[in-house]
């Protein structure tokens, strides 16, 4: 190839060796270029490694916040352990007192002294039926007290006496007027006592409703011997 490079373009020994070394280093410089330029076409470009990291990030950020989260759960806190209320035992409504009575639900002090209060004039409750008769105490109080209260059955009401009674005592009764206590007392001081109170109605001093309503609380018992006939309102 020495002898070929001489003989064509007339070069001395020493224009070949170095018209060779040229040419070596030529195809040395055009190799390394391409190796160069092929390592760069296989490397990520700059920064791209940093962008893909990013939008990973953002990605598992979005399906995180898709995701229902689940309630954070309260701590207990410490401390004693609340008691299971009892459910209420019955009671006799005609022994229990205003704060017994002020353990249901929608009786408070005013209604409890005001259920004590009737339940005293009358003499004591024979009949459930009566509660509804308490001044204005709701229906769903009534309700409560006729499922919660009990009438014992050995109970005797307290009674006034018709043969002794006076018209202020019998008045002060929730069943009987002013205007029938001073009949009653009129008829006995003109007339003499009564055999039994059933006369109230025979002698028409009492109508039928009225007697029956209030017949639990009079009674006839231990007449005394028969007055003057003098009449008083007292």
């Amino acid at each position: 190839m020495k002898a070929k490079l001489r003989d064509h373009f007339g070069f001395s020994k020493a224009e070949t060796y170095g018209t060779l070394l040229l040419l070596l280093l030529m195809t040395a410089s055009l190799l390394t270029s391409w190796g160069l330029t092929w390592h760069h076409s296989t490397q990520p470009e700059p920064g791209r490694e940093q962008d893909i990291a990013r939008l990973e990030r953002t990605l598992a950020l979005l399906e995180a916040k898709n995701q229902p989260q689940k309630p954070a759960k309260t701590p207990r806190k410490s401390g004693p352990k609340k008691e299971r209320k009892r459910p209420l035992q019955p009671f006799d409504i005609n022994t229990a007192d205003a704060a017994q009575l002020s353990t249901l639900r929608g009786i408070g002090p005013v209604l409890s002294a005001r259920i004590v209060k009737f339940r005293d004039k009358l003499g004591g409750f024979v009949r459930t039926a009566q509660y509804a008769e308490v001044y204005a105490l709701p229906p769903e109080v009534v309700e409560r007290l006729q499922k919660h209260t009990y009438l014992a059955k050995d109970f005797v009401p307290k009674r006034l006496n018709i043969n002794t009674a006076t018209v202020k005592g019998l008045a002060a009764h929730p069943y009987l007027s002013h205007a029938q206590a001073r009949r009653i007392v009129r008829h006995r001081t003109l007339h003499g006592s009564f055999a039994t109170v059933e006369a109230l109605a025979a002698l028409a001093l009492l109508d039928n409703h009225t007697l029956k309503k209030v017949m639990p609380y009079l009674t006839a018992n231990a007449r005394p011997a028969r007055p003057k006939a003098t009449y008083s309102d007292e």
